[in-house]
């Protein structure tokens, strides 16, 4: 509690006791003070402001808010106003911070003439006037163990968006398993997760890819699985938009056996 207030309290106190001089070679220095640049991720630049000059004034924000003030008050909130425009304080209101992490993948060939290719895609999100994104690319994991086995995983997860205050968009691309155990086996798993939409204060989208599973354990088997997730829309203060990809296993366990799964998941609004 009272973050934002100590942090504009000292931000103003730096900026008004700042004093400058002016060097031979044209630029200032300061000699007391500073000037202050203020960056805010959540409050505008009003709400700063009106803080700094409650504060300051000493009379409750709350009465600056609803105009109940006298004309006493009226002339020491307009002063400090005045003495607001001639310090050097900044405040930059265009927060908005987005937060990519790429995952933790494992790609393993086990076994004689196996092969493993994994591509795993993570790509941030967009944050705007305060908004938070945060983007995972899950936890991958490829393994071909049988002898002459392919095992081919793909991954891709792409960030949502998040404007206003508070607004926050999550996106996480799942826990995927993908193996080829069978001799001569086939395993490929393709996963997409598509981050949603979160528009107002305190909006938030919540989307996760789930948790899936293919496996081609069989001689000759082959499994295919492809899992789409896509994130929907929060709109409006305190909304909530939450998307699971759900938890999907697709397995080729007999001898030439074939498994195909798909499976598409779509958040609403």
């Amino acid at each position: 509690m009272g973050k934002a207030a100590l942090a504009t309290n000292i931000a103003y106190n730096i900026a008004r006791a700042w004093r400058g001089e002016v060097r031979p070679d044209g630029r200032t220095e300061s000699v007391n003070g500073g000037i202050v640049g203020l960056f805010s991720l959540e409050m505008s630049a009003e709400q700063l402001a009106t803080r700094i000059i409650a504060e300051q004034t000493e009379i409750p924000s709350y009465r600056i808010r609803r105009g109940e003030i006298d004309p006493s008050d009226f002339d020491r909130i307009a002063q400090m106003a005045r003495e607001m425009e001639t310090i050097p304080l900044y405040i930059d209101e265009t927060g908005g911070i987005s937060i990519t992490r790429g995952g933790g993948n494992v790609n393993t060939a086990a076994a004689r003439n196996s092969f493993a290719g994994q591509a795993a895609t993570t790509i941030g999100g967009t944050a705007r006037n305060g908004g938070r994104v945060e983007t995972f690319g899950g936890l991958n994991r490829n393994l071909a163990s049988g002898r002459n086995s392919t095992a081919l995983q793909d991954t891709t997860t792409v960030g949502g968006t998040a404007f206003g205050r508070g607004a926050q968009a999550s996106t996480f691309g799942g826990l995927n398993s993908n193996a080829a155990r069978g001799f001569g086996s086939l395993a490929s798993q393709s996963t997409t997760t598509l981050g949603g939409q979160a528009f107002g204060r305190g909006a938030q989208s919540q989307v996760s890819g789930g948790f899936n599973s293919n496996l081609a354990a069989g001689r000759f088997s082959q499994a295919d699985q492809q899992v789409l997730t896509l994130g929907g829309s929060a709109i409006g203060r305190g909304a909530l938009d939450r998307v699971s990809g759900g938890g999907n296993r697709n397995a080729a366990l007999a001898r030439g056996s074939l498994a195909s799964q798909q499976v598409v998941t779509v958040g609403g609004q």
